[in-house]
């Protein structure tokens, strides 16, 4: 049986292994003066070749050379000629092996290293340990520990070495993190978790049940979600719990929660077994938690779309007979022009010709029009059922809170779920109303002094919603509303951090030096425009009688340039798209980006993996690839998808590809690679995609989402994000820029603002001075209107 490995062979070649490529091996291998002396002493070829690699391979990688190791070509090609001897005299070196230890013992003792030793493997299980503690990854717990001998000046032992204590520490990390979520866990919370995976006569269990929850919003489908979230209350799990352990141990073992089913957690150790149903029950809070308050918000949406409905079906109905009196109001004005020219008796000539009663039914007909349109918040009151089949469930299911005292529109909240709990259906003698804006105050009030009860309960909802969405309300328990303080760095830390002057801000710290340097760096700006416009500089740019004049958009790419992009794609050799991927992942790597969920090895299945990315590209489904696949079952590939396949690891992958494009020689072509964009994409949603989507009015009726996406100008897509189709994209910008893991540097972003200009300022500002930690970022935002504004 093969012992047992942390490391892919990849991994451990990186950080065992002398590097390949020459840029590198010329930094790290070229010699001294001191070193070609020490080489110089040797009196033949092989030696003096062996003894410069044994003296490389000590500083880099920082171990010894074995014996009938194959050293890279590059490598002796380069020692060869600085010390004046051919490459291959090397396969002749060492023919004694007394002689390759001799040489080893020599530079040890000329560098000041000392071998690994016993006394030693206390000090790198203490390293390992601190690593472990916030990691699962083999990679960076065994870097962490070389890193530690190489400061130490102590050679790197075997790999293998390496890698059980890595083990070692590594299962302890995880059994002390088990440990630390269970702590205080009283026997009766154990017995309730317990239960969640007990089968009952069907088969089922009650974990199944709580994740599983309908994503269809309605009201029955939100009192399910609200029953699964009670089920979770009930066990007692404090959120704060997932803070006793280290956030990153903490999230992977959530993430592993998630994954795995009950009939495999009953075969796990106890101890193991109950952190992950804790960590399961934390995050089904705040998932059940977030998935509640996006259902009412897409109710609240629905019912205004569907109010909005009514209405225009409703005036098409009317259409007819407001076609009819505008032709009477033409008639009556025609009669009172015409009597007033004559001199007429005009109310005798009303009577003779129109009719007084048909004149009141229509002047009634017309006031009854226009009072219906007017923001259409009567029709909106009139759907009043829909709202108070899910009103009772939401509110009396969640805490919210704000950070005014004495919110209004928490004490009318308050006033609501009072009355809904006493069964009741009429309002308190008081209830708060100075949270109502004016638009609703008129139909929440159409009387001084008298309150409509179902107008209330809506604006109540509608008014809630908003405000959750601009998060000045959060609620208890939930991720996505939650308090801005959870974002921020708590009090002392910021303190510390400021007084060390540590705060790695992209901006000054202080506003009177910020606004200095932007008011320099304005005038300076302003200076260097004037200038270029005065001497006719500016590209597509003119500036006359005071007026700013920018060129249009020529059409781009020519008539000739699309010829010759068919031409072209027409010389492309055709090829199956698996061989494409296979050589794309050999060019990039971007494979060993598929980390384990638990571990972070490298998917050992690459035919799988393969499989799995394909059948998320082609949206043909796990399924439907095993029966199109030869050798794939599909379970294979759910696990692979399952454990190997997610957010982050599609991110890591894509980065692989974007550093292996930026660096090619063609795409040099195209641009720089510094300058950046980036602008949403709708794609509407079908099937059991279309109750979890989001309407937008810009898109159309459909359901869909947005894909916002990022491109540099050398034509890569860096960043991908998949957000709401009626969410804002400006608050996106900010995620491609600083959350891609590629190693490009963006100088110069452009930006569609949407409508939100301030949003896109504000993000100007703070990413217009060099930081500390991370390049400046120039944003170019398209604002509306600007030539009225210039």
């Amino acid at each position: 049986m093969p012992a047992k490995t942390i490391l892919s062979p990849a991994q451990r070649a990186a950080i065992f292994d002398p590097p390949a490529d020459h840029a590198t091996i010329e930094r790290l291998y070229t010699l001294g003066p001191a070193d070609l002396v020490q080489v110089a002493r040797r009196r033949r070829g092989p030696n003096r070749i062996g003894h410069a690699v044994q003296l490389c391979y000590l500083r880099h990688p920082g171990r010894a050379l074995v014996a009938g190791e194959a050293v890279p070509d590059a490598m002796l090609e380069l020692l060869a000629g600085q010390i004046g001897c051919d490459a291959t005299d090397f396969a002749s070196y060492a023919a004694r092996p007394t002689t390759l230890r001799e040489h080893r013992a020599e530079i040890e003792a000329w560098l000041g290293l000392r071998a690994f030793e016993r006394a030693d493997v206390r000090s790198m299980l203490a390293v390992g340990s601190e690593i472990a503690a916030s990691t699962d990854r083999g990679e960076t717990i065994v870097a962490g520990m070389v890193d530690r001998l190489r400061l130490g000046r102590i050679v790197l032992p075997a790999a293998s070495t390496l890698e059980r204590l890595a083990l070692i520490v590594r299962t302890r990390a995880r059994k002390a993190a088990h440990a630390g979520l269970i702590r205080d866990c009283p026997a009766e919370q154990q017995a309730a978790l317990d239960r969640l995976i007990a089968s009952d006569d069907d088969g089922r269990t009650r974990l199944g049940w709580i994740r599983e929850w309908p994503e269809a919003p309605s009201a029955a489908n939100l009192k399910g979600i609200v029953e699964r979230l009670d089920a979770v209350r009930a066990i007692g799990i404090a959120a704060d719990g997932a803070r006793r352990i280290h956030a990153a141990r903490y999230a992977v073992i959530a993430r592993t929660a998630g994954l795995v089913t009950a009939q495999h957690l009953r075969r796990l150790e106890r101890p193991r077994r109950l952190a992950m149903l804790v960590a399961s029950m934390i995050e089904m809070e705040a998932a059940l938690t977030d998935a509640a308050l996006v259902m009412v918000e897409k109710m609240v949406g629905a019912l205004f779309r569907r109010a909005d409905r009514t209405r225009s079906d409703r005036l098409l109905g009317q259409a007819r007979m407001l076609k009819d009196t505008a032709r009477l109001h033409a008639r009556l004005g025609r009669l009172l022009v015409e009597a007033r020219a004559s001199g007429r008796d005009p109310f005798r000539a009303i009577d003779d010709r129109v009719g007084w009663d048909q004149l009141e039914r229509s002047i009634r007909f017309a006031e009854d029009l226009t009072r219906s349109v007017d923001d259409g918040l009567e029709d909106v009151v009139e759907r009043y059922p829909a709202v108070r089949r899910f009103a009772p469930t939401f509110l009396a299911a969640f805490t919210f809170r704000t950070a005014r005292s004495g919110d209004p529109l928490l004490g009318a909240i308050e006033a609501l779920r009072t009355m809904y709990r006493d069964g009741r259906s009429v309002l308190p003698k008081r209830v708060p109303t100075s949270f109502i804006r004016p638009r609703w105050r008129k139909v929440v009030q159409p009387v001084e002094g008298t309150i409509d009860r179902r107008a209330y309960e809506i604006a109540v909802i509608v008014h809630l919603r908003e405000r959750l969405a601009s998060g000045s309300i959060w609620v208890d328990g939930s991720r996505a509303y939650r308090t801005l303080d959870d974002y921020l760095l708590p009090v002392p830390a910021f303190e510390t951090m400021r007084a060390d002057g540590n705060l790695r801000l992209a901006v000054s710290p202080g506003f009177a030096q910020w606004h200095e340097e932007r008011r320099t760096l304005l005038a300076r700006r302003m200076t260097e425009v004037e200038r270029a416009a005065a001497a006719g500089g500016l590209v597509d740019v003119t500036i006359e009688r005071g007026q700013l004049l920018i060129s249009p958009i020529r059409r781009s790419p020519a008539d000739e340039a699309e010829a010759l992009k068919s031409q072209l794609y027409a010389m492309l050799p055709r090829v199956r798209i698996t061989d494409l991927l296979v050589e794309v992942a050999a060019w990039s790597g971007f494979a060993d980006r598929f980390v384990h969920a638990r571990s972070g090895v490298p998917a050992s299945d690459p035919a799988a993996l393969m499989g799995a990315i394909l059948a998320d590209a082609t949206n043909l489904g796990l399924g439907r690839m095993a029966e199109s696949s030869r050798g794939l079952t599909l379970p294979r590939l759910r696990w692979t998808a399952e454990w190997h396949v997610r957010d982050e690891t599609y991110l890591s992958a894509l980065a692989a590809i974007v550093d292996c494009h930026t660096v090619h020689p063609l795409a040099a072509v195209w641009g720089p690679g510094d300058t950046s964009s980036s602008d949403g994409q709708f794609f509407r949603a079908g099937g059991q995609g279309e109750a979890r989507a989001d309407r937008n009015a810009r898109y159309g009726t459909e359901p869909g989402v947005l894909f916002y996406t990022h491109v540099t100008d050398r034509f890569t897509p860096f960043h991908t994000k998949v957000i709401a189709a009626n969410a804002g994209e400006a608050a996106h910008v900010l995620d491609g820029l600083l959350d891609h893991e590629s190693d490009l540097v963006i100088r110069e972003h452009a930006t569609d603002t949407a409508g939100a200009c301030r949003k896109l300022s504000t993000i100007e500002i703070i990413f217009s001075a060099p930081g500390v930690t991370m390049p400046a970022h120039g944003l170019l935002s398209r604002f509306k209107g600007v030539g009225e504004a210039v």
